[in-house]
């Protein structure tokens, strides 16, 4: 009985593209692990993560992709942002700069395509959970004595903020703290009890860390809106 060899499997690895997307999911896990801590790392990790995801598209799958509203609403919102700075009457270095958050939407259709073929998105998720957990433990140290502060571009902003700013900080940690809601409720209905205590304690220490070390306006806005969504 003759055995059916995949095409991929033919193919050198540097030209297979199931190869070139676990290489994009390392630098996928390396970005959001270093997200908390630092905002050159990420954009490096990013733009390799670009550069390496890049060869494992097939273009008619990618076209399926953009055609869905969670893909082109985001190009439909950073075509808004274009026109609107061509109104305006500034240098093109200053609407460049204005440009400049809107493009980062551009990124959500890629990140969609790369996790709908990848098996590795609770990699992703459990780097971010473990770097803000790292840092919500660093943040009480500080909060006790600020020499354990990390500055690594600039001082850190704010009581208990080991880095970045008390804005940022906030918003991941309430981020984590909802984000563990449903794997807490998903381990209760299987029966994984002592799993689901130790998720819970660790979400409920992102809260406290909130409420009694530093919390933003915008996490508390932001905060009720992820509860309802």
């Amino acid at each position: 009985m003759m055995t059916v060899v995949p095409a991929s499997a033919t193919l050198p690895r540097w030209r297979d593209p199931r190869a070139w997307l676990k290489t994009a999911d390392v630098f996928a896990v390396l970005a959001v692990a270093s997200l908390p801590w630092s905002t050159s790392l990420p954009a490096i990790f990013i733009a390799i993560w670009l550069i390496v995801l890049l060869p494992a598209i097939d273009p008619r799958d990618f076209l399926e992709v953009l055609r869905r509203p969670a893909s082109y609403v985001p190009l439909a919102f950073f075509v808004l942002a274009v026109v609107g700075v061509l109104w305006s009457e500034g240098p093109w270095s200053v609407r460049f700069y204005a440009i400049k958050p809107a493009a980062k939407l551009l990124v959500l259709p890629l990140l969609f395509y790369h996790f709908r073929h990848s098996t590795r998105i609770v990699w992703v998720l459990g780097a971010y959970l473990a770097s803000c957990a790292l840092l919500m433990m660093l943040s009480w140290l500080v909060a006790y004595d600020p020499r354990f502060a990390l500055k690594l571009n600039e001082a850190p902003e704010g009581y208990g903020v080991p880095v970045k700013n008390y804005i940022a900080q906030s918003q991941e940690f309430a981020l984590c703290a909802i984000a563990l809601a449903w794997p807490v409720m998903d381990l209760i209905r299987r029966g994984r009890y002592r799993w689901a205590l130790a998720f819970a304690v660790l979400g409920v220490a992102f809260i406290l860390n909130m409420m009694f070390v530093t919390v933003s306006r915008t996490a508390l806005v932001t905060l009720p809106v992820m509860i309802g969504a």
